[in-house]
């Protein structure tokens, strides 16, 4: 009998969207191999588990391997592989093998559901977490997901997008579908930006470069400007920066620098044109000492 008619058989239901790899059927026909205990069986291994046994422990992990399936089934389709959703449970199965104290505990499988639900949650959680899903996301996933979960349990078989749909009521049957392709694909919202979007960061990168540049030219220019002016007096360095806009957002007329500077405008003329002189007559030095 084909290994997943056998799952079926023993009510456990592989979601039509998940694709059976060949590695997949060989795992389910080794698990399809596993006999089935019973009850009596179960608490005897199960004592044995408590006191360390090896072999017992095996026995009672192999047992819960259709567990774990049916479990996964529930989780397929958001995002993390089928195999990889199998392999976490059957991680947090053996976890709660270690862990149950039949002294203690009731029933094992409701104990064990609690560990493979977390090692499974754990392993969606780190997927999304790596995707970085928006938050709203991920709301409307969960709400498709628990929606999806019901309608399997009612019916059971797994419900279209149209199924789904319906139950949310807010939520029309594309809005599910495209839900659905993310919880089967998360990396689609990893998609390359577009050009125009290339094209805006590059521009915005251009911008910043340019800025940088501006700024590094404004300082370097900054100093060759104080470097010229410390051959003038104190009076006369405030004179041109005023008169030339010089660290300041606009140049000042000789009556502005006059008031400035408790100045009258005609002297603020004449020691604008002292100063001048001064620069031009240091300028033409510095070129005679480069020749």
């Amino acid at each position: 009998m084909d290994s997943i008619e056998e799952l079926k058989k023993a009510g456990i239901i592989i979601p039509d969207h998940v694709e059976i790899t060949e590695p997949m059927r060989i795992y389910f026909e080794e698990v399809c191999k596993v006999p089935s205990l019973n009850k009596e069986e179960e608490h005897t291994l199960l004592k044995e588990c408590a006191k360390g046994n090896r072999e017992a422990q095996s026995r009672i992990q192999e047992h819960g391997l259709r567990q774990v399936i049916s479990m996964a089934g529930l989780y397929a389709g958001c995002g993390v592989p089928f195999m990889d959703l199998i392999q976490e449970g059957n991680i947090g199965l053996m976890e709660a093998v270690m862990q149950y104290d039949n002294m203690v505990e009731s029933d094992f499988h409701d104990y064990a559901a609690t560990y493979i639900w977390q090692a499974m949650t754990e392993a969606v959680q780190e997927l999304t977490e790596e995707i970085k899903v928006p938050a709203y996301v991920a709301e409307t996933m969960q709400k498709i997901k628990d929606a999806r979960e019901e309608l399997k349990n009612a019916t059971g078989e797994d419900p279209s997008a149209i199924d789904i749909a319906k139950k949310l009521g807010d939520k029309t049957v594309e809005e599910v579908e495209d839900i659905l392709k993310l919880m089967q694909d998360p990396s689609m919202l990893e998609k390359p930006e577009n050009e125009a979007e290339q094209e805006e960061k590059s521009k915005n990168e251009e911008e910043q470069v340019n800025a940088a540049d501006a700024a590094i030219a404004s300082l370097i220019q900054q100093e060759e400007i104080n470097e010229l002016l410390s051959a003038l007096t104190e009076t006369e360095q405030q004179v041109i920066k005023l008169r030339f806009g010089i660290s300041k957002d606009k140049a000042y007329s000789p009556e502005e620098v006059g008031k400035e500077l408790h100045l009258s405008a005609d002297e603020v003329v004449k020691i604008e044109k002292n100063a001048i002189n001064t620069l031009r007559k240091n300028a033409a030095d510095n070129n005679k000492q480069m020749i």
